[in-house]
């Protein structure tokens, strides 16, 4: 290949995200029919649809074989050393001989006259180094360019969330061609996992982890959370209110509000002239409904005196207890009915989804410490907060888990919970678009200490946005609010993260 011709092909390959270092020579590799891509002996199912995926893009049928199977120094190599002899052999000492000494996930990556080969520190790294190559096959049919490329991530994590619906399996590969290596899922069928429809969810996840992708569901208990009151509509997050009504006679009260929440934890009381009154003895509660979505005209509850009590007639008698509100979402931290709702949640969806982590969703936190049972604890909002989200944690086992922390951010009623949250969290914030007040943000996260993702809009995300990403250690990543692969933002982005 001559300097003019070298030169218009560098200008043409757009590899996303851009290798740390890559060196094009002056030849190329023709792919023809027949020709081996070796796989290691023990070669995994993803290895074998990414063999079968150099295939479709490079249009040729490719053979596919074991290691020890193929003999000679030509065709397309995968693995790690320890998996493929090849690779710990000619291969590492003549061309990938620096190879070992690349970070975690990192690859190196060759095309030469009559081959091509991926090595990778790990399985990670030798998926990475595929997706590279595919990006070469599919931008150079016919003639592959020779060249090297050693490459590594900086940052942990490239994510992806705001699918509006359930991705296929086609749309997750084409993420993972990028290096997207983390989405997050939402839907309301997370809260039941069991339900037959959530079926198409269940090849999602296990399409994520074939193509190397951590798969994320998001659940919240601070909004959203309807699904879970309607199997146990007591545990709602409710509000405290107190009233004073004559009791004459039997005659019925009605209460001022309806969806009373009345259980050991958060019984309603009656007090006469200071002295709190039993029920049975002294007054009769004739339970009205309590049902999510807590409509008020749900049917209502009724107070009777009963005669001969320690309620004298026509005394007034002060009633206190929680209501939900209409429409209430949010769940109590400290009823018993919510630790029994989020234990059959998060043991139906390990066992359904099998994801190795979660994002406890915080970005809108409806009502907190407003219900009896809250408040007999006498905490701060925030740190009832922050025992919520140990109920959560203490509950689930995957090591990864994150929080989407809107709410937490300075300027909020519950700012104060962002540094006592666990140590294990990784923090999801919504990156402002002013570089002033995106500043200002930052500084607040670092000072925190703990690794957090911005979430970033791909209409304009800013410059100074995607250049602190990258000089911040504390930002393990990025987290992109669309998953447009076709979009110049989208791969602006994505080379920061890498």
């Amino acid at each position: 290949m001559n300097a003019f011709a070298l030169a218009c092909l560098m200008a043409a390959l757009e590899l996303v995200p851009r290798p740390k270092e890559m060196e094009l020579k002056r030849g190329t590799f023709g792919p023809r029919e027949g020709q081996a891509i070796v796989l290691p002996d023990e070669a995994t199912a993803t290895e074998e649809a990414m063999a079968q995926e150099i295939g479709e893009a490079a249009g040729v049928p490719f053979a596919v074989v074991r290691a020890s199977q193929h003999k000679g120094r030509d065709g397309i190599f995968l693995g790690e050393p320890r998996r493929q002899p090849a690779l710990a052999g000619w291969l590492m000492r003549r061309r990938a001989k620096d190879a070992g000494d690349l970070p975690p996930e990192g690859y190196f990556l060759e095309i030469w006259g009559k081959g091509a080969a991926v090595v990778g520190t790990d399985a990670q790294g030798t998926f990475n180094g595929v997706q590279t190559l595919l990006q070469i096959a599919r931008q150079t049919p016919g003639a592959w360019p020779e060249l090297e490329i050693r490459d590594w991530p900086q940052k942990r994590w490239r994510g992806v969330r705001g699918f509006q619906h359930c991705p296929s399996a086609q749309e997750l590969q084409e993420l993972a061609n990028y290096k997207v290596n983390l989405v997050f899922f939402q839907d309301s069928l997370f809260y039941t996992p069991n339900d037959p429809r959530a079926a198409v969810w269940q090849a999602a996840f296990e399409a994520a982890r074939q193509w190397h992708i951590t798969a994320i569901p998001v659940i919240s208990i601070f909004s959203g959370a309807t699904p879970l009151l309607y199997e146990a509509p007591q545990a709602v997050e409710g509000e405290t209110a107190s009233e004073q009504v004559i009791l004459t006679g039997a005659g019925p009260v009605v209460l001022a509000h309806r969806n009373i929440i009345d259980t050991p934890e958060s019984p309603l009381t009656v007090q006469v002239s200071g002295f709190r009154c039993e029920a049975g003895r002294d007054y009769t509660l004739l339970p009205g409904v309590l049902q999510a979505p807590y409509y008020p005209l749900n049917a209502p509850w009724v107070l009777q005196r009963v005669a001969g009590g320690n309620i004298p007639s026509g005394a007034t008698a002060s009633i206190t207890y929680s209501h939900a509100p209409q429409g209430a979402s949010s769940l109590c931290p400290n009823a018993a009915e919510t630790h029994t709702a989020v234990v059959n949640m998060i043991t139906a969806l390990a066992a359904r989804f099998q994801p190795t982590g979660v994002c406890w969703d915080a970005r809108t936190v409806e009502r907190i410490n407003r219900d009896q049972r809250c408040r007999a604890k006498a905490l701060s909002d925030a740190d009832c907060f922050i025992e919520a989200i140990h109920l959560l944690q203490r509950e689930w086992s995957p090591a990864s888990a994150f929080v989407a922390a809107d709410a937490l951010l300075p300027g909020n009623p519950l700012s104060d919970a962002a540094a006592k949250l666990p140590e294990e969290l990784i923090l999801l914030v919504t990156a402002p678009r002013d570089a002033s007040a995106g500043r200002e943000l930052w500084q607040w996260l670092t000072g925190l200490n703990r690794p957090f993702l911005p979430i970033v809009t791909l209409e304009e995300p800013s410059a100074w946005l995607l250049s602190s990403v990258s000089e911040t250690s504390a930002a393990q990543g990025i987290v992109l609010d669309t998953p447009d692969t076709h979009s110049e933002q989208f791969r602006a982005a994505i080379n920061t993260a890498w």
